[in-house]
């Protein structure tokens, strides 16, 4: 037998109402009450889509794969991710089968076509973790649903190094990039540097202003600086060229890789500069070179053994050579045979130097008896370079050895015919050339002869100018340009 009760209220004492029903709905209980299911009691016929907001919405879903939304149904995720998706875009999702974390925006892991899928019709990125190594990703704006393609942008891998640009890093920090500008600081202080320190020093790289520079050890020291015009600073932070060095004695090195030990070096020492070259164990040669119409020729060249060559225009030809092994100077000749040969015409307006030269006259007549050689004094000594005449005498001294050019002249006047004039030329106390002159004029007249030669002379050896005539009677040589003598030392 079945018992039923119908009412529309149930009220407690006071007339508050336990059970209410009205229309299709039935509340139990009022305001403030609490309703409390006793423990081992078991409510049935219960629903819920979720946990609800104060009873008017859900809040929070939770699907049949155990997928979360808060404030939105999860997306179908794939079986082998759990997700706990937050709003309309944002997920945190983890594997269920390998160490695996990700958070995503704007993208999930679709259960049906298993690939990353956009939720909204936007941009869309994602970071994840997996067996120790963190990974960032975006992608490019898409339609809801439609497959993701991520481009990874940087990592963290297992071993601490960090790739921006490469999912392989090397180095702590490794930027592979087609920007050409990869890294970008900036500082609102007056200078913003680099440091880097290692087990032995630290090394800076500092901007200040529109200026570079590097510096090393504690302090920073600066080495090297680029200016904001371009120039290049090397020991100095304040160039005026495109590469100024600034030392005690600044030098450039530059190494041939291809030899041993091949390498010229460039220094300014003082007030000189010095160009060095080496060759192993030897010294190196030094050669200029032009470029004419693409083609290298030799200008100038210092060879190792010291020779030193000035080329023609078209560098092939030798204009100057002087051989450094016999020092001897050729012009127009590569192969000098005096220690200066010249393959050409001579012009000079002069001669000067250490080359002896002598030219010298006499102030007054010296009066010489009859047939009976006598010196002559020459006591106005026009030039004398090197001061080896004297008391009418010259003489050669060390240095100065070598082969002489002599020319003598001397003049006498006569007064009858047939009678002659006689020059010459003594070395040592003893001639060695003469010259004779003959008149046969019979009035007054003047004689004059000269002779000369070429000769040997060594040290100590000494030259002497004597005059002989026939007048039959003693008589004095004509002075001045009438009389006179010249030496030149020739060259070897």
């Amino acid at each position: 037998m079945t018992s039923i009760i119908k009412v529309d209220n149930i009220q407690d004492q006071g007339g508050n109402n336990i059970i209410n029903e009205s229309g299709n709905v039935i509340t139990i209980g009022a305001s403030g009450d609490t309703i409390t299911v006793p423990a081992g009691a078991t409510v049935s016929g219960f629903t819920s889509a979720g946990i609800d907001d104060n009873a008017t919405s859900t809040a929070i879903t939770i699907d049949s794969s155990e997928n979360v939304g808060i404030g939105v149904i999860p997306e179908a995720w794939n079986s082998n991710n759990t997700a706990l998706q937050i709003g309309n875009a944002g997920a945190l999702f983890a594997s269920t089968n390998d160490s695996f974390v990700g958070l995503t925006a704007n993208a999930y892991f679709d259960s049906i076509n298993s690939r990353y899928e956009y939720i909204n019709t936007d941009y869309a990125t994602i970071y994840q973790q997996i067996d120790g190594t963190h990974i960032w990703s975006t992608a490019a704006s898409g339609s809801a649903d439609n497959a993701i393609t991520f481009s990874e942008t940087m990592r963290i891998d297992s071993s601490g190094n960090v790739g921006i640009g490469t999912s392989s890093p090397s180095r702590p920090l490794d930027v592979v990039t087609s920007n050409n500008l990869p890294i970008r600081t900036e500082s609102s202080a007056a200078q913003n540097y680099l440091q880097q320190t290692n087990s032995t020093g630290t090394t800076y790289i500092v901007s200040t202003g529109d200026n570079f520079f590097i510096g090393t050890g504690s302090s920073g020291t600066e080495r090297m600086r680029i200016t904001s015009a371009g120039l290049v600073g090397i020991g100095t932070s304040s160039p005026n060229t495109k590469l100024e060095i600034s030392a005690s004695t600044p030098d450039i090195q530059l190494t041939d890789s291809d030899g041993t030990n091949q390498f010229a070096t460039i220094k300014q020492d003082g007030s000189n500069l010095k160009i060095l070259s080496r060759n192993n164990t030897v010294s190196g040669g030094i050669v200029l070179k032009r470029n004419i119409g693409g083609t290298e020729t030799d200008a100038f060249q210092i060879q190792s053994n010291g020779d030193i060559s000035f080329y023609d225009s078209g560098g092939s030809n030798q204009n100057l050579f002087w051989d450094a092994s016999t020092s001897r100077l050729g012009i127009g000749t590569s192969s000098p045979t005096q220690k200066l040969d010249v393959n050409g015409t001579v012009k000079a307006t002069g001669f000067d130097g250490s080359t002896p030269m002598v030219y010298a006259q006499g102030n007054s007549g010296t009066s010489c008896a009859d047939n009976t050689f006598t010196k002559i004094i020459l006591d106005n000594e026009i030039i004398d370079t090197q001061g080896l005449f004297a008391n009418s005498r010259f003489t050669v001294t060390s240095g100065y050895e070598g082969k002489y050019l002599i020319i003598w002249q001397i003049s006498f006047n006569h007064t009858s015919t047939a009678k002659t004039v006689i020059g010459g030329i003594y070395k040592n106390g003893s001639i060695i050339a003469y010259g004779q002159g003959f008149s046969a004029k019979s009035s007054n007249h003047t004689m004059i002869e000269r002779t000369s030669i070429i000769t040997d002379l060594t040290t100590n050896d000494y030259i002497e100018f004597y005059g002989r005539h026939d007048t039959g009677s003693t008589k004095s040589n004509n002075s001045g340009i009438y009389t006179n003598a010249s030496i030149t030392k020739l060259i070897d």
